[in-house]
């Protein structure tokens, strides 16, 4: 009796898998009722790989179709907060005009601009926002 429930248990285990894979169930309940434990371990490895490769190719096709600016977003918005969420700073960016303005901290990481706070010649601290476009290069004054 147990055997029959082994069998069958894996018979339906593996239609059931097909018909998520969207596959024929027939021909794998028929694996699984003919190769018990075997079968299902089969397709569920085959069914994690091809999972896999089909992630692997999303994100490379994804990482294919940022633009300049959203590369950039995705750098500066790492760069502006650290792991416990506290603003990171100073920096200091050096513009296509050869001008540099030094950064307390980066404030707000848009679609195609950054506002942050700039440290002004006497100290003071004002908000502005920098084009992508306008970044030439970027350090950090630790």
């Amino acid at each position: 009796m147990i055997i029959i429930i082994t069998v069958l248990a894996s018979a339906f285990w593996s239609a059931q898998h097909a018909e998520k894979d969207r596959k024929k169930r027939l021909v794998d309940f028929l694996g699984g009722l003919f190769i018990p434990w075997l079968y299902p371990l089969f397709i569920y490895r085959s069914t994690i790989s091809s999972k896999k490769n089909t992630i692997d190719t999303n994100t490379s096709k994804m990482k294919e179709e940022l633009t300049d600016d959203e590369k950039k977003a995705n750098l500066f918005a790492k760069i502006a907060i650290n792991e416990e969420g506290t603003p990171q700073g100073p920096f200091n960016f050096n513009l296509t005009d050869n001008s540099t303005i030094k950064v307390k901290h980066i404030t707000a990481v848009k679609n195609n601009l950054i506002i942050v706070d700039a440290i002004t010649p006497s100290g003071k601290i004002k908000k502005i926002r920098i084009p992508y476009s306008q970044i030439k290069s970027y350090s950090s004054q630790h």
